[in-house]
């Protein structure tokens, strides 16, 4: 019964997410607050879902996950030895694999809310463009080339990566850290968002924009953590010096 009752909670909560768009695209909300709405109604129905897995087959589907993930790693790990390992492989260690699978268990809530909030915000995006090519109004819809990380958020996000270093508590620090990760991530897709504004006024051709992008992806894929940070330090900076000269109002304004 209690199975029924979850995989029942799971579908409303997916009902409720897409409700939200459709509520977003006939003006009853605002475009964010529909955003968030989505987010939220589908990490409902995630984690809802997980726990209905967890009661009928006894599984935890986040432990069984990370467990075959590093057990791979562990194996690839053994495959190559330290002397003919450099790199990525020569760096690793059993020890260092142990440490790095805890905190991913710490920090699974923050990657979990992330991934399914970039991708309601795409899936907005799409509709929108789908709208557009129908010819419906769609300037009243923020563009991304526009989006922008609020000052209180960049405040919010220092504290949360200072206060763990002076709380004892586990499961505070934990908490902290995952809420710094999901505003980091934030700024990092305002900072691509910087990017698009610059790139746009410098290739106004879509298409042309979309190879630079493409073979952005793949030349600084080895190293996306670091393009990652240096893009949520340009949205931080941002925050405080208005690189695009971009007003709130503005930005309500035209989208």
């Amino acid at each position: 019964m209690l199975p029924i009752l979850f995989d029942a909670l799971s579908i409303l909560f997916i009902v409720a997410a897409l409700s939200a768009v459709a509520l977003v695209f006939t003006k009853k909300i605002s475009f964010f607050g529909g955003v968030f709405v989505t987010t939220g109604a589908l990490v409902a129905a995630a984690v809802t879902g997980m726990y209905s897995f967890k009661v009928i087959y006894g599984v935890d589907v986040v432990t069984a996950a990370l467990d075959g993930f590093f057990k791979a790693l562990e194996e690839a790990l053994h495959a190559f030895s330290q002397e003919n390992a450099g790199g990525f492989w020569g760096s690793l260690t059993l020890e260092n694999l142990s440490l790095l699978k805890e905190m991913y268990k710490a920090v699974f809530p923050s990657l979990l809310i992330l991934n399914i909030l970039f991708f309601s915000y795409a899936f907005y995006m799409v509709v929108k463009l789908v709208l557009k090519l129908f010819r419906v109004p769609v300037h009243a819809y923020p563009k991304f080339s526009q989006l922008y990380l609020k000052k209180s958020a960049a405040f919010m996000l220092a504290a949360c990566y200072v206060i763990p270093f002076f709380v004892n508590n586990t499961v505070y620090a934990a908490v902290f850290s995952n809420i710094g990760i999901i505003i980091f991530g934030v700024a990092s897709l305002c900072g691509l968002s910087i990017v698009d504004f610059h790139l746009r006024q410098k290739i106004r051709n879509s298409f042309f924009r979309l190879l630079v992008y493409t073979s952005a992806f793949f030349i600084l894929a080895s190293g996306f953590g670091i393009v990652m940070v240096c893009l949520g330090f340009t949205a931080i900076a941002d925050s405080f010096f208005n690189f695009r000269n971009l007003k709130p109002r503005e930005v309500k304004r035209n989208g």
